[in-house]
């Protein structure tokens, strides 16, 4: 019971220190850090469910790291523009798949006069090699909502904090005649990042 209690105090813990509403560098501060994701989606085109479990690794990136430099030049904006940037690693195991994934994502936040909205700059290089622009809103409960489009597909995400260490995300993918797959992820921190001392 003692580990119980200790776990549920764990996940539901406030950060206090946190003032709201966040900006974008805010959210990707709080990401930070290492956690177990578990997602489960529903094929809505077949009828068909799909569960994955993970370990995610996300780092913030200054603007003048060189990988946000890089995805800066990658879609031809000028990283003066760069707010900051979001390393996404994970590995793990999908459906029916006995061999362990990988993925490898950066996120770059572009400055756009508006604290609550803007342009994320997206470059995969794992599981396949892409990139796009991804339009988000961070409203003032500090649910970040993301909207893409790519190869066709309209992708609509929402990531929000239940607690310090509990994210929930939500995602629906849509073709242009017909809704594709829509995913459910849970997220507990395992590791968080210690917060940098001022000088």
């Amino acid at each position: 019971m003692f580990r119980l209690e200790q776990t549920l105090s764990f996940l539901i813990k406030p950060d206090l220190s946190l003032t709201h509403p966040m900006d974008i560098r805010a959210f990707f501060e709080k990401s930070c850090g290492k956690w177990f994701s578990q997602r489960t989606s529903q094929h809505l085109n077949y009828s068909q469910s799909e569960w994955g479990k993970s370990d995610v690794f996300i780092d913030l990136l200054e603007p003048t790291d060189a990988t946000v430099q890089q995805v800066c030049e990658t879609h031809g904006v000028d990283s003066s523009q760069a707010v900051c940037g979001m390393q996404v690693k994970w590995e793990g195991f999908l459906g029916a798949e006995p061999s362990k994934q990988m993925g490898l994502t950066t996120l770059v936040a572009i400055a756009s006069g508006q604290p609550n909205q803007g342009t994320l700059l997206r470059y995969t290089i794992k599981p396949q090699p892409f990139s796009s622009t991804v339009h988000y809103v961070l409203d003032d409960q500090d649910i970040l909502s993301l909207s893409s489009n790519h190869d066709g597909l309209e992708t609509e995400e929402r990531l929000w904090f239940v607690s310090d260490n509990l994210r929930l995300r939500t995602s629906i993918v849509k073709r242009p005649d017909s809704f594709d797959t829509s995913s459910f992820v849970s997220e507990i921190r395992i590791v968080s990042v210690p917060p940098k001392e001022e000088a």
